[in-house]
């Protein structure tokens, strides 16, 4: 166990380190659901609790060190949040002028000069809002099914919580990576990142195929019993 938190540890320190105020967020967030989720399944939930509270001890040490530059990037979070609404009723403008076809995959660098106004002070190529973005490349219906192609595997993974206690930790995470991924998505531009989309695909198929196991476990043979 300590392993463990000598690696998150490293981790969290490294996430620090990008001055993402975004970043440090959602990784809390991610964590907090994955010890919720975890409560959720098993009796012993003052473990879970002591675990949450050494995590948070650990954390705020490791942020109160090497957290300063995040810190003070919070103090010019008021413009960058304007500007990011301004880039957002772009978009929509975008979405409005053609939501049933979009405007195609990959198109928004090139369909954005055409909407964006003298307010913005720095070229835009992404709409730092994923589901946005979606909604203008592909038009509003496939947007929509590709978000609720993903809350189908979240479900098929919640369902495997109720009844496999320990079992469903993998499932648990799954859960809390999507919490982590999907409020990313909403400020930033996650999911157009190979490496990182690439990575979730992988993760969230084993929590998906794990949870399936869970919910439709292979009967017990004779050799099975036998061994």
């Amino acid at each position: 166990t300590w392993i463990m938190m000598v690696a998150a540890s490293i981790l969290f320190a490294s996430i620090l380190m990008t001055q993402s105020r975004a970043g440090v967020a959602v990784v809390i967030l991610g964590i907090s659901a994955y010890l919720g989720l975890i409560a959720m399944t098993r009796n012993k939930r003052r473990f879970i609790m002591a675990g949450g509270a050494a995590i948070v001890v650990c954390a705020s040490a490791i942020f109160g060190i090497g957290g300063g530059d995040t810190i003070d990037r919070l103090s010019i979070l008021p413009s960058a949040a304007t500007e990011r609404y301004t880039v957002y009723e772009r978009t929509i403008e975008g979405i409005n002028d053609a939501p049933l076809v979009g405007a195609g995959s990959g198109s928004f660098a090139e369909m954005f000069p055409m909407y964006r106004s003298e307010d913005l002070k720095i070229p835009f190529t992404r709409a730092h809002n994923t589901y946005l973005e979606n909604a203008l490349e592909l038009g509003v219906p496939a947007a929509v099914m590709l978000v609720l192609a993903l809350v189908w595997i979240m479900l098929i993974c919640f369902a495997a919580l109720r009844h496999y206690g320990r079992r469903a930790n993998i499932p648990c995470m799954g859960l809390a990576i999507t919490a982590l991924i999907a409020t990313h998505s909403v400020v930033d531009y996650t999911m157009t990142v190979p490496a990182i989309a690439v990575t979730y695909a992988a993760l969230l198929g084993v929590a998906c195929a794990q949870a399936l196991r869970l919910a439709r476990p292979a009967p017990i043979t004779e050799e099975r019993r036998n061994f």
